[in-house]
């Protein structure tokens, strides 16, 4: 999303965003906050990335809703896969 850091800025150690997140989540009586790309849509945790399972199916925010690509994104991604598990990267 244009309006939004970058994943690569945030991947290089940029956690700003992440802790604007957490600190309006804590400051409303949350213990955790979700990030919104600039479209409104869910993009993240303020420390993780976020997954939904509905119907069978795992859903997961795609890169281009400022989600910060991952290790464990990825390999959560590829055990649903490997136990044939449809998997949705989509907002």
């Amino acid at each position: 999303a244009p309006n939004t850091i970058p994943t690569a800025a945030k991947a290089g150690g940029n956690y700003l965003s992440s802790l604007l997140v957490g600190s309006e989540a804590r400051r409303h009586g949350y213990q955790e906050g979700i990030a919104l790309d600039v479209n409104g849509y869910i993009s993240e945790g303020a420390g993780e990335n976020l997954f939904e399972v509905k119907d069978g199916v795992l859903f997961t925010p795609p890169f281009t809703s400022s989600a910060l690509p991952g290790i464990t994104r990825d390999a959560i991604i590829k055990l649903a896969k490997d136990l044939g598990i449809e998997v949705r990267e989509q907002v």
